[in-house]
């Protein structure tokens, strides 16, 4: 792996972006993937029960945020803002608020809003 990054490098300074170039990088990043998954077939395999469940626990961490969207042209959408109004866009597109007839139950200042479910 190390020689193959050192190729890399070497290739990149006397030939720029080139197809030999992207060959070793390609093949950089396939041996990169092979050594992390040798490396955690061994980490499981060796028997050791606090590096399994370390290594469980960091796959399967708990992740809060939204992931990212396509909008209506599927163009992937990452900024929080813009996510936030498409949620706003198909929410409304979808629960549409209707007159409400009045309650007499509530006092005058409550607002109650009717939504319609297609």
């Amino acid at each position: 792996v190390i020689k193959l990054q050192k190729e890399k490098l070497r290739i990149w300074r006397s030939q720029g972006n080139s197809t030999r170039y992207k060959e070793v990088s390609n093949l950089l990043k396939r041996r990169l993937r092979q050594e992390e998954k040798a490396l955690h077939e061994r980490r499981l395999e060796n028997g050791n029960p606090k590096e399994f469940f370390n290594f469980i626990n960091s796959r399967y961490k708990e992740n809060n945020e939204i992931g990212v969207l396509k909008n209506k042209t599927n163009e992937p959408i990452n900024d929080a803002f813009e996510k936030a109004e498409i949620f706003s866009e198909c929410f409304s597109e979808n629960f549409a608020l209707l007159e409400c007839p009045p309650f007499s139950l509530f006092p005058p200042t409550s607002l109650i809003y009717c939504f319609q479910i297609p």
